[in-house]
């Protein structure tokens, strides 16, 4: 019996590990980024969930650094450094980010939409793409043609606010 709850307990963990986790890729979407958004550099916090924060700094006129800062009572901030930039695809603007160290590899994809000057929903790219692409331009024309249809975001998204 207690074998069967440390197993179930294992999947919940392995589960909760991997939710949320968006399409990665070892290409970008596309070969440079677009310039960027108005008044997307600043801190942006998710009112669902106040010990996060995220500030994004403009880096060139074309990409960003992250910074996503995670705090818990009692426990020191962890602090995540990624480095990206935004891709316009007929309209719809995604952002391309990897984490900032020389071994990370993989671009996550999110759309991200804005509303107004202060909100932006941040839409994860669902891992369940099976495509690998070998090039933007090949990725790019698969984003085209299937990002209208809801199965090709996670179900959940984040809403941020911007406070500075």
């Amino acid at each position: 019996m207690k074998s069967r709850i440390i197993g179930f307990a294992i999947l919940i963990a392995t589960a909760l590990l991997f939710a949320g986790c968006p399409y990665s890729s070892e290409v970008p979407l596309t070969s440079t980024g677009m310039k960027l958004p108005m008044g997307i550099a600043g801190t942006w916090e998710d009112p669902d969930n106040p010990s996060e924060s995220v500030e994004v700094r403009a880096t060139s006129e074309t990409s960003v650094e992250v910074i996503k800062t995670t705090t818990s009572e009692g426990s020191e901030a962890v602090v995540e450094h990624y480095n990206g930039f935004f891709s316009d695809v007929n309209g719809a603007i995604f952002l391309n980010i990897k984490e900032d160290d020389e071994y990370s590899t993989s671009f996550y994809l999110y759309k991200i939409e804005r509303i107004g000057d202060n909100k932006i929903k941040l839409l994860s790219v669902t891992p369940n793409i099976r495509e690998k692409f070998t090039s933007s331009e090949e990725m790019k024309k698969f984003f085209a043609a299937n990002m209208q249809n809801s199965y090709f975001y996670e179900s959940t998204e984040t809403t941020y606010f911007k406070v500075k």
